[in-house]
């Protein structure tokens, strides 16, 4: 199971998934950019949705509202 989001900025996103990935270590937290100048694509895999759901969310409150676009 997997929740991809899009994200402008490569930079702005870094400091933000080290802390992530030690806050969830039991979730895949993957992170690659669309194109050279687009959007990051950060996405997170695991076993329980309701646990990716929290990183989803823990990931977002780090930011300015708006600053992620959910994919399918």
């Amino acid at each position: 199971m997997g929740s991809p989001l899009s994200f402008q900025g490569m930079v702005e996103i870094a400091q933000s998934l080290a802390k992530l990935y030690l806050e969830f270590p039991d979730l895949y937290i993957g992170c690659c950019r669309q194109a050279r100048y687009g959007s990051v694509i950060v996405s997170f895999e695991g076993k329980d949705q309701a646990h990716i759901e929290s990183a989803i969310e823990a990931l977002h409150n780090k930011f300015q509202p708006g600053a992620f676009i959910e994919m399918n």
